[in-house]
């Protein structure tokens, strides 16, 4: 598969996304006893709504179905797929991901990037796997990117 410089940014954006939902959400998970999802753990009292993490270099907050995380130089807004996965992006939370990373992914727009995200899907890059907790989310297929 041929990618646009534009789709093997994006898609580097997004494995970069992925990485580091991963890591905030390994920290807040760490931060508690037991074998609770976040989700479950938050909503019966074992996480609260906000607080720090990483000895208080990491501030977190509890949304919904979701947490944002910022630290001294990024911040990242997720929501959880089944099983508290962190996998799962749309364009809204990549274009605020990009915020913090314009000088390592230049030439973005907002018409570029919702146009780059368009094709990927149309390429069978990024699905739209509509699981529950969250329909909205799309998951990048594995194994398609490889070439990128």
């Amino acid at each position: 598969m041929v990618f646009t410089q534009q789709e093997q940014s994006l898609i580097g954006l997004i494995k970069e996304y992925i990485q580091c939902a991963k890591y905030y959400t390994g920290l807040l998970s760490d931060s508690y006893d037991g074998d609770e999802s976040i989700l479950r753990a938050y909503r019966s009292g074992l996480i609260a709504k906000e607080g720090y993490l990483d000895s208080g270099s990491v501030y977190y907050c509890m949304h919904g179905i979701g947490c944002y995380f910022e630290s001294q130089n990024d911040s990242i807004d997720i929501d959880f797929g089944p099983d508290d996965q962190c996998e799962g992006f749309d364009l809204s939370r990549l274009s605020y991901f990009l915020e913090n990373r314009k000088d390592r992914y230049k030439g973005f727009s907002s018409e570029s990037l919702g146009d780059s995200f368009q094709s990927l899907i149309d390429k069978g890059v990024v699905y739209h796997a509509r699981m529950l907790p969250s329909v909205h989310l799309f998951y990048l297929k594995d194994n398609s990117w490889k070439e990128a």
